[in-house]
């Protein structure tokens, strides 16, 4: 039971070494650690720009620059289409590609010559062929591709010139104090058309559908819902109120018991077979596209054969997304709740909270100053994870909360004393209520109406705000404590430990304070 629960927590704390106790204090902190006021929504700028300017500036240019050379890298095999026909030459060599056959030759010089004098006479080719049985399936690879690439192409260029030209407004802020300026309602509507679609065109290609090789990964793509998050994002990006399917999709398959759970994840293992198979397949096609790379002299080389070799590198680069990755890691721990699975409703929040969040950085000091739609463009294409927690946490509550530490450290040795070792509940309760009461007083909240708070500096503030926090964690240990009176099987309801439930309760009660 409970009390249980706390004699053994108390005697593995009087087991500790004194310096071990700072320790146990800095881990029992409140998660999440150290958030920003109202999660970053007070002052995105710092987060989002400042100091950064010119560096995020470079990066989302080299990010439009990737764009345009992954263009190219789909759309010269593309047009292979229009005339079935698709050649290289080099100074010693050709390839063509022509139906359902490759044909690489190379050119050979016939030397004659008489006493000192030589000249070439002739060139001979020898020329291999190649048979290509399945080469539809070329064709669709290749023309998938070029799809792909130039609608998010498309999408990127009309989006970021209807952002930074047609809904610039110059007006300063708080000139329309109840309606928000064009820019920033419709990049609230849509927040995530500049974080995902330029990285989707900078860098996809069907190779990208290699990563499914990696178990673990697909595993969880598909059972923990990224792959309906991912599609959310990306829809809602484009066609704002059009996303509910894949949210439905994600629900439908969270609740899903029985055969139907069967059902599920054989459809995940087809899903994740084909996509391995066709990436396999878009590999060995950009393979036969870069014969050159191990038949040509490097220095023979044409400036489209650099574009496109550099283009490969660029699609390789783009096979495992890294940046969604980790983005996704953060946004599971903030919305995604205790069983790290999403669904409909908190798919929702993650738009939400974003669209709030980007509409405050254009509503807020860079309204009517000069670039400043180049400015939040540029902190939107490169957005990442890394961002999003500089934009969450906040340094100068670490430092508060090692102020706070000291405080923290006193309150465990209350909790886990010696003295409280096998005594009654309600004993222990007493002894806590009056712990309370003395905190209560020092934070300063028994006070005469007539008598009016000093004023405090910043550091006083948040250092004043951490105790508060060490008083809600008081009452949520209390209720812990009475937990098992009120219903002696709460806690065993969803299979989870006293223990488990304990921390995630003062937790919970921290937030809400």
């Amino acid at each position: 039971d409970a009390v249980g629960n706390h004699d053994n927590t108390i005697r593995f704390w009087q087991k500790l070494q004194p310096t071990e106790h700072d320790t146990v204090a800095r881990i029992t902190e409140d998660i999440p650690l150290a958030v920003r006021d109202l999660a970053g929504f007070i002052a995105p700028y710092k987060a989002l720009l400042r100091g950064h300017v010119a560096f995020k500036m470079l990066f989302s240019f080299v990010t439009m620059l990737r764009l345009l050379v992954n263009l190219y890298t789909v759309l010269r095999p593309a047009s292979h289409f229009f005339d079935h026909r698709l050649e290289y030459n080099y100074t010693h060599s050709r390839a063509v590609l022509q139906g359902q056959q490759l044909r690489v030759c190379t050119k050979q010089s016939l030397i004659a010559g008489v006493g000192n004098r030589t000249s070439i006479t002739n060139h001979l080719e020898h020329c291999v062929d190649y048979m290509y049985g399945n080469f539809w399936l070329y064709d669709a690879i290749v023309g998938l591709e070029a799809i792909v690439v130039c609608v998010a192409t498309g999408i990127v260029l009309s989006t970021t010139f209807r952002f930074l030209f047609v809904l610039s407004d110059k007006s300063p802020p708080g000139s329309h104090p109840h309606k928000l300026s064009p820019r920033a309602a419709w990049i609230k509507r849509r927040p995530f058309v500049f974080v995902l679609v330029p990285r989707l065109a900078a860098g996809w290609s069907m190779m990208r559908c290699l990563m499914f090789l990696n178990a673990s990964f697909a595993l969880t793509f598909f059972t923990r819902g990224d792959f309906e998050l991912y599609i959310h994002l990306t829809v809602t990006a484009l066609f704002p109120g059009h996303a509910k399917c894949a949210a439905a999709i994600s629900n439908e398959r969270r609740q899903a018991r029985g055969m139907k759970l069967f059902c599920w994840r054989g459809l995940d293992c087809l899903m994740a077979v084909a996509f391995i198979v066709v990436g396999a397949f878009a590999m060995k096609v950009k393979f036969m596209e870069l014969y050159f790379a191990s038949t040509v002299p490097i220095h023979q080389w044409h400036w489209t054969s650099w574009f496109h070799f550099l283009g490969f590198i660029n699609q390789v680069i783009g096979i495992f997304d890294f940046d969604f990755t980790e983005f996704n890691r953060v946004l599971l721990m903030k919305f995604a709740g205790d069983d790290s699975k999403w669904n409909e409703r908190e798919m929702e929040v993650v738009k939400e909270y974003f669209g709030l969040i980007f509409g405050r950085l254009v509503e807020g000091r860079l309204r009517g100053k000069r670039f400043s739609g180049v400015r939040v463009w540029a902190a939107l294409v490169t957005f990442t994870s890394d961002t999003l927690q500089d934009l969450l946490l906040s340094q100068h509550r670490f430092e508060a909360l090692a102020d706070a530490r000291p405080d923290r450290v006193k309150l465990l040795k209350v909790f886990l004393s010696s003295e409280l070792l096998r005594v009654p509940l309600e004993a222990r309760l007493d002894e806590l209520a009056r712990y309370r009461a003395e905190w209560a007083d020092r934070c300063g909240f028994v006070q005469k109406e007539d008598v009016r708070p000093s004023a405090h500096s910043w550091v006083e503030h948040l250092q004043q705000a951490e105790r508060i926090r060490i008083l809600a964690q008081i009452e949520a240990h209390m209720g812990q404590l009475q937990e098992c009176r009120l219903d002696p099987f709460a806690l065993d309801k969803d299979g989870e430990s006293e223990e488990d439930s304990s921390t995630q309760s003062s937790g919970e009660s921290s937030g809400e304070l």
